[in-house]
């Protein structure tokens, strides 16, 4: 027999088997505010639309939108005068983007390098192109500490210095 009777009978109390939340455009609800004055009430005040969600196989990735359209809702533009009272401004058109059709795609981009650093498609992530800095650097560990974020050398710890004194970034005293 296959499996812990713990098991066998925690599935006979009801424990559900959940489906995977496959990355697609599904309906969440956006704001339909187009001002940032308060005392200026829109209706309605939020809509409905199709927005990628979902989860990716990787960490690396996220749910993003391949595809997208415009859509225009004409809203109500009021203000509150006391009692129950709101007076009409205005009507507003809003354009929301509405996503048809989703992918998941590296979180990452090439647009997220520095000048010090390649893209790696196939990784999605950055890379250090300074290696030698990199090797120098961990070298002077008891000092000095690799960001692989930015691809610099740092200090371990900057101290205070007394006046008239500096605190050297290249030496770390």
């Amino acid at each position: 027999r296959f499996g812990d009777d713990d098991i066998d009978n925690i599935d006979r109390k009801g424990v559900i088997m959940p489906k995977a939340a496959v990355c697609r455009p599904e309906l969440v609800t956006v704001p339909l505010r187009t001002s940032a004055d308060n005392s200026v009430f829109y209706y309605p005040p939020c809509a409905r639309v199709e927005r990628c969600g979902g989860c990716c196989s990787h960490d690396l990735l996220s749910c993003q939108p391949s595809a997208t359209e415009f859509i225009n809702y004409q809203v109500l533009a009021t203000t509150f005068e006391g009692g129950n009272k709101l007076r009409f401004i205005r009507k507003e058109i809003v354009t929301v983007e509405q996503h048809t059709k989703c992918k998941c795609d590296c979180k990452k981009k090439s647009s997220d390098c520095n000048s010090l650093q390649v893209y790696s498609e196939s990784d999605c992530q950055c890379f250090c192109l300074n290696v030698d800095e990199e090797e120098k650097c961990l070298k002077e560990n008891d000092t000095k500490l690799w960001d692989p974020n930015e691809c610099i050398c740092g200090c371990r710890e900057v101290k205070e210095c007394s006046t008239g004194s500096y605190f050297d970034m290249k030496t770390c005293g």
